[in-house]
């Protein structure tokens, strides 16, 4: 081999090994940028948390005003049942689960109607008890069921039993009375309420 071919051949390996030694030095930058950006992901998870604790807190407040607006419009629970159904479609749009679990108590003459709404995603089995009176019934998803009790007192007690959950509260007859439990999740975050008005 004469000395042009040496020199040649020495100019090229030289490129092949600087080629290479880019190549390397791009991976580790490439693996360095990767692992300095992990820790951004970071907030997004908790912009989630935050997310949910914003929407449960909006429930909170709307939930009571759904059932205001019915009382007033005269649709009465009804409103609220719509209102349920709407902001399971619309969190559920977003990728978030919701359930709901209502009672309403409101004067009716000289008694007393108790209307459950459940937006559970599944039938409940329900105890409620006004006064020593117990009413045991099972409510199939998304719907809503009454019963009107008599003889009840200016001022009773009331205990709602449903799968997980009690609630024992004393309340005024000649008020609309509400207890709403609520739940707003995605993922492993999961925000719950418990609304009484």
């Amino acid at each position: 081999m004469d000395w042009k071919l040496r020199s040649n051949f020495s100019v090229n390996n030289s490129k092949a090994k600087r080629k290479g030694q880019f190549f390397i030095l791009g991976a580790v930058l490439m693996c360095a940028v990767f692992f300095v950006g992990l820790p951004l992901y970071g907030p997004q998870v908790q912009a989630s948390r935050k997310d949910l604790s914003i929407i449960s807190g909006n429930l909170e407040r709307e939930f009571p005003r759904a059932l205001n607006l019915g009382m007033k419009s005269g649709s009465g629970t009804a409103s609220l049942a719509d209102f349920s159904v709407f902001a399971g479609s619309a969190l559920t749009g977003q990728g978030m689960d919701f359930r709901a679990f209502w009672i309403v108590a409101e004067p009716q003459d000289s008694d007393l109607r108790i209307t459950a709404g459940n937006f559970m995603g599944q039938s409940q089995s329900v105890q409620i008890e006004v006064n020593s009176e117990v009413w045991v019934f099972a409510i199939a998803d998304d719907a809503t069921q009454s019963r009107v009790f008599s003889g009840v007192p200016a001022s009773y007690q009331i205990r709602i039993d449903f799968p997980g959950h009690s609630k024992t509260s004393a309340w005024i007859k000649e008020k609309v009375n509400l207890y709403a439990f609520t739940s707003a999740g995605k993922g492993a975050d999961l925000a719950v309420e418990e609304i009484e008005t």
